[in-house]
C-alpha cells in the first residue's frame, strides 16, 4: 500500500479522518488487496484515520475475526464492479450532514434506476 496510493484514494473520495465507515473500510481494502485490519493499520500510521475511531473499528474487525475463525470480512478478493467509484462516494457523502436529504433522493432515483450496487 504505497502512501501516494493510499493517500490519493482517500483525497479523490474526499473521506475526513472521521469519515470512515466500517462499510467504507471494506470497499476500499479490496482496492489494494489487503486484509481490514492492515489498510486500517496504513491509514492510522498515514495519519488518515483518527485515533478514537481506528480503535472502534479495530475492535469491530476483531470481533468478526472472533465470531467467524479469523475469516475476512468481506473476503481479501479484489473487486472491480460496476458503478464501485458512485458508491464510494455515495458512501463518503453520508458523513456530511448538510448532504443527508440529497443522499436521501440519490438513494432513491439508484433504487428505482435499479442501478447495480455491490
Amino acid at each position: 500500500m504505497p502512501e501516494a496510493a493510499v493517500r490519493t484514494t482517500a483525497g479523490q473520495l474526499g473521506v475526513a479522518q472521521d469519515g470512515w465507515s466500517w462499510e467504507l473500510l471494506l470497499r476500499i481494502k479490496h482496492r489494494f488487496g489487503v486484509s481490514a485490519q492492515s489498510f486500517l493499520y496504513r491509514l492510522h500510521e498515514l495519519d488518515l484515520v483518527e485515533t478514537q475511531l481506528k480503535d472502534q473499528l479495530e475492535a469491530r474487525i476483531k470481533e468478526f475475526y472472533e465470531l467467524t475463525g479469523n475469516k475476512e470480512p468481506d473476503s481479501t478478493r479484489r473487486c472491480l464492479t460496476p458503478n464501485g467509484r458512485f458508491f464510494d462516494l455515495l458512501l463518503t457523502a453520508e458523513n456530511f450532514n448538510d448532504a443527508k436529504e440529497e443522499i436521501i433522493e440519490i438513494k432513491q432515483l439508484v433504487k428505482k434506476l435499479k442501478i447495480l450496487r455491490k
